[in-house]
């Protein structure tokens, strides 16, 4: 199960904008889980990550944006992860924003 994490204010647009595309991204597939974490509610978990700027986005523990992330790279991230999941390193290479 691929996890994506995202730390959220509770009265922010962004936040809300960037939660509503991750939900249709991952609507459908049984292979990734959204996990929404608010402030104030969730506080313990934004100081776990040391989250000061919402929205923040990680996915299977690794950030990817503060803000809404490319949806066209993540979705081009998770396809990949579903079709072989032993390119771990590409991943965390595509994460990272570098070239093969």
């Amino acid at each position: 199960m691929i996890k994506i994490l995202l730390f959220a204010d509770t009265n922010c647009t962004s936040c809300k904008s960037t939660e509503k595309e991750l939900k249709q991204l991952v609507s459908g597939r049984s292979d990734v889980h959204l996990v929404i974490f608010r402030r104030p509610e969730d506080s313990e978990r934004f100081l776990e990550y040391n989250i000061a700027i919402c929205p923040a986005v990680f996915l299977e523990n690794k950030f990817i944006s503060y803000g809404t992330p490319d949806m066209r790279k993540l979705e081009s991230i998770l396809g990949m992860r579903k079709g072989n999941r032993s390119k771990t390193k590409q991943l965390n290479t595509n994460l990272r924003g570098e070239s093969k």
